[in-house]
């Protein structure tokens, strides 16, 4: 039974489809504020033992102490309330963003595997979409290659389903969650320069 008692609670409900139901989640988690949102949210809305913590490291050569105090209060978290934890750092030095998705996603997919599962949730919302629409159209892209709010999308590439049950929701609305609910998280150094 359900401990949704938070609009973005109920959001995830709403947003779950039947294929997200039925299977284990694995939880993009970095330690930021949306993700460790998305992971107390979710525990409101599913037993922890359907719940992985996944956390990719992206190795020490940048922002090093600040990954480990992430992965650290990704582990405690998870342990607190019962959620299995999954990590692996990078052991090669990652340097540009696209680098560094290729092997977060890859470590997400093989994480998905090994639980048996497709499903892996990200913490995405509208902010986010906005942004990556607006990348797209300064780099020239075409009309048809915008894309539209997907809750859940399959990539084939990976072979799992991307679950964005707060796509459709503004970052300022999961910030306002995680501060009511004194959600513990990190801020990550290098969002600052945007």
């Amino acid at each position: 039974m359900s401990k949704a008692k938070h609009h973005l609670e109920h959001i995830i409900l709403k947003n779950s489809p039947k294929a997200v139901k039925e299977q284990k989640i694995i939880v993009a988690v970095s330690g930021g504020a949306d993700s460790m949102g998305l992971l107390k949210a979710l525990l409101q809305t599913f037993p922890p033992h359907n719940l992985v913590a996944a956390y990719f490291h992206h190795g020490d050569h940048l922002n090093k102490e600040y990954r480990h105090k992430a992965q650290e209060l990704i582990k405690e978290v998870s342990k607190k309330y019962g959620v299995i934890f999954e990590t692996e750092k990078s052991q090669n030095p990652l340097v540009s963003e696209s680098e560094c998705r290729v092997a977060r996603n890859r470590f997400l997919a093989q994480t998905a595997m090994k639980h048996n599962t497709s499903v892996v949730a990200f913490a995405h919302h509208l902010d986010d979409w906005l942004e990556t629409q607006l990348i797209k159209m300064i780099r020239g892209c075409s009309f048809q290659s915008l894309h539209q709010k997907m809750i859940l999308a399959k990539d084939n590439s990976l072979g799992v389903l991307k679950w964005r049950p707060w796509i459709e929701i503004e970052r300022l609305q999961i910030k306002e969650y995680v501060i009511e609910d004194k959600i513990e998280f990190i801020d990550d150094p290098s969002n600052e320069t945007l």
